[in-house]
């Protein structure tokens, strides 16, 4: 007998990867269905329409890309320096490919443009990211104003790395580039 939940579950991370490979418009239950061998009555199983499938794969990727991170930073119970060390190394990994891989993060804020739900939810993730990232700035005794400021470059160099096609290693080197930065900042604050 199979388990419904995790059919549920294969539908919104085929949904994801779909999204990832070609766009919103690519996200079809028919198209979906053939993926991974499912029938559309299993998709009318868990879902009403297409509508709620996206409404899920926005509330898992809201769970997922950003809730489930600050709860693991936050458990983590180092000083807040090893807090956003430890935030930007898992951050600058791949997303795991059975949630469309690298490029869902772009995907999705490409979806956001034609989608006011989608961008709600968009708008609500930056905040909350930028607001956590200020957060350990602030519990590293950074000036609020400096705080807030490098909050904003960490979060957009975040997603202006996710926009792009790099390698790990590029990733890696970037993000060392970025972590000397940003203790240089953070040092040359304190003089």
């Amino acid at each position: 007998m199979t388990d419904k939940g995790s059919n549920k579950i294969a539908w919104i991370e085929a949904g994801f990867q779909m999204l990832s490979e070609g766009g919103i418009d690519s996200v079809r239950v028919d198209r979906i269905s053939k993926k991974i061998g499912l029938t559309r009555g299993s998709f009318y199983w868990h879902f009403k329409n297409r509508a709620e499938l996206l409404d899920a794969m926005l509330e898992l990727w809201h769970q997922k890309s950003t809730n489930d991170i600050i709860d693991l930073i936050e458990q983590e119970k180092t000083n807040p320096n090893n807090q956003l060390s430890a935030l930007l190394n898992l951050t600058t990994k791949d997303t795991d490919a059975k949630y469309g891989g690298k490029f869902t993060e772009m995907a999705i804020r490409i979806w956001s443009k034609s989608s006011p739900k989608a961008a709600d939810i968009v708008k609500q993730i930056d905040l909350e990211r930028v607001k956590f990232v200020n957060k350990l700035l602030n519990e590293m005794n950074v000036e609020p104003a400096l705080a807030s400021f490098l909050a904003e470059i960490i979060y957009n160099a975040y997603i202006g790395m996710a926009s792009r096609d790099l390698s790990e290693e590029e990733v890696t080197r970037i993000s060392k580039i970025a972590g000397t930065y940003i203790e240089d900042q953070i040092a040359q604050a304190k003089l």
